[in-house]
């Protein structure tokens, strides 16, 4: 049995850890990819099991893979479901929606094998939620989804650790407590960041268009919007871009958008990318602007 997960962000990791806790007891090989990596294909076994979250792959690749085993997959990336899915019912197991983290359709799909309960984990929950950028629960920590975010990077970076870490809050009942001293940790860690993000900006942003719509850009590893909000400026502009250099000297480049007016998959399927309508990314010989 095999696990692919996106390793690029924690919703993928906390997929996969997700399902290391309804696998447990069984061969699991948890297996990290990102977008521009090569796929092992000889490692899969005909008809043995795989679990595909917060991933996918090119439309005929993932009909090649259902092809060869017994496919789940849990995704909720638009343009990957728009281009396997269609507009017909599809046949591959598992659950696919737009507006929900992966690691949110994870547990709603795999709970009952969990055995704790059909209540996400708050852990899970913050994770998912920064994860399609929704800070619109008010009433519910919509104000620690970000120094969340911050916090738990320093502490969990794999399916495994992760999961045993949610097994050991599980069973002393400390979740939440565990949960406020990872917000205090990130709340520290955010405002030092956006320090040192403002500054980068201020001397490094440049002004870009891209299909006729304004942004504004930046060379960063970052992949994140936050690179970029102190001099995105919404009457001027249209979206943002973070772009990097990877080792074999292609381009890793972000789109990101507090616009409902912009669809940046879009942008980035005309690249041959894809992802959310609000953050999206592309793989490049060259940056386009």
């Amino acid at each position: 049995m095999k696990c692919f997960y996106h390793s690029a962000d924690l919703d993928g990791i906390a997929s996969a850890a997700i399902v290391l806790l309804a696998e447990r007891g069984n061969d699991i090989e948890m297996i990290g990819i990102d977008y521009g990596d090569e796929f092992p294909w000889n490692s899969i076994e005909k008809g043995e099991k795989v679990y595909m979250v917060d991933f996918s792959l090119p439309e005929n690749d993932m009909w090649n893979l259902y092809e060869m085993c017994d496919l789940i997959w849990i995704d909720h990336h638009k343009t990957a479901i728009e281009a396997v899915e269609g507009d017909t019912a599809c046949p591959i197991t598992g659950v696919r929606q737009v507006g929900k983290a992966a690691c949110e359709l994870a547990w709603e799909w795999l709970w009952r094998k969990i055995g704790w309960g059909e209540t996400i984990p708050l852990w899970a929950r913050l994770l998912g939620r920064y994860d399609v950028w929704d800070n619109s629960d008010k009433e519910n920590w919509f104000d620690k989804i970000l120094p969340f975010q911050y916090g738990i990077k320093l502490y969990r970076h794999s399916p495994k650790t992760l999961a045993e870490w949610a097994c050991s809050l599980f069973n002393t009942g400390t979740c939440l407590d565990e949960c406020f001293r990872i917000i205090r940790d990130g709340t520290l860690i955010l405002a030092y960041q956006e320090q040192e993000d403002a500054k980068a900006a201020k001397y490094g942003a440049l002004e870009i268009s891209v299909d006729g719509l304004t942004g504004i850009a930046i060379n960063s590893q970052r992949r994140n919007s936050a690179a970029l909000s102190s001099v995105f400026d919404p009457d001027k502009h249209d979206f943002m871009s973070c772009f990097s250099m990877r080792p074999d000297r292609k381009w890793t480049v972000s789109f990101y958008t507090t616009k409902d007016s912009v669809d940046v998959s879009e942008m980035a399927k005309r690249r041959g990318g894809g992802g959310h309508k609000k953050a999206a990314g592309f793989i490049s010989e060259e940056v386009p602007f």
